[in-house]
């Protein structure tokens, strides 16, 4: 069963502090969607390459989960993982967000999982105490570039963490060929990140007191994550779009399949990556 908080006041900007580059008012935006379809990851079409190619990093990086272990995702809006988490993995799930229309996404999804859950709208820098130390697996993916000072919002998701518990966090590589690309379709978007190198990454993680233990770029290309939505007013050309970005991610994953092998690289992965741990003394 998934739990929505009682709407509250929308985040605000925290002078001196740390500054969210996006806003409430671009992702209340962003989820006005359907709910998407829960991750499978028995479906093994070319399509669903990139949710295989996560599915072995989180098995490789996740261990199984202990009777009663929670792993939580940070900014779970309209997530589609948190099933998997659940069912593959073992994890009693929860996810927090600060978009009421990005939970209701989130419980969907659990819903069409029939998977239970908890979701809480909350704003990270205002958490309910009762989340301090409470997961012993923090996910986040697309969350923390768009925050600065990057260590900022990374001491709150160490806060959400029990001591020796971990951090997986995922970011997309706008210091690569996906930034360029973003930064000529729409530069209004590529704004509201910070360009993040992994071991950027990994430094942002240690300056919380994260212990990192694992870094690197993930994929070889995924030109789909570019965001187009400028364009969806001219469809001719948001299908053009569309079709030029997918169909070289497409080949590559083929190629990918083929020689059973993938190439990861600053230039053309899609995705940064850190796994990092909290000292077992909790200092935070």
């Amino acid at each position: 069963m998934t739990r929505n908080t009682a709407p509250g006041p929308e985040p605000c900007p925290r002078p001196g502090l740390t500054q969210d580059k996006a806003g409430a008012g671009y992702w209340r935006d962003v989820w006005l969607r359907e709910a998407p379809e829960p991750v499978d990851l028995d479906d093994a079409t070319l399509r669903n390459h990139i949710n295989l190619r996560l599915g072995r990093f989180f098995t490789r990086h996740l261990p199984p989960a202990r009777p009663g272990q929670i792993l939580l995702e940070a900014g779970c809006g309209a997530s589609a993982w948190l099933p998997v988490f659940a069912r593959r993995f073992g994890y009693q799930v929860m996810g927090v967000d600060y978009s009421e229309q990005g939970c209701g996404l989130a419980q969907a999804v659990l819903r069409k999982a029939r998977v239970p859950g908890e979701i809480l709208r909350a704003d990270l820098f205002a958490s309910p105490a009762k989340l301090r130390g409470r997961a012993d697996v923090v996910f986040s993916q697309g969350l923390v570039e768009h925050f600065t000072p990057t260590s900022g919002v990374l001491e709150r998701l160490a806060w959400l963490t029990r001591p020796g518990g971990l951090v997986l966090t995922l970011v997309p590589n706008m210091r690569g060929l996906t930034g360029l690309l973003q930064r000529l379709m729409d530069k209004r978007i590529y704004d509201l990140h910070v360009p993040l190198t992994p071991a950027a990454l990994a430094r942002a993680h240690r300056a919380c007191g994260l212990m990192p233990e694992a870094w690197g770029h993930l994929g070889t290309l995924n030109l789909g994550v570019i965001n187009c939505s400028r364009w969806a007013r001219t469809p001719l050309a948001h299908r053009a779009l569309t079709l030029a970005l997918g169909a070289p991610s497409l080949a590559v994953w083929q190629l990918e399949r083929l020689f059973k092998a993938e190439w990861p690289s600053n230039l053309a992965s899609p995705l940064v990556y850190c796994v990092a741990r909290k000292p077992c003394e909790d200092g935070l």
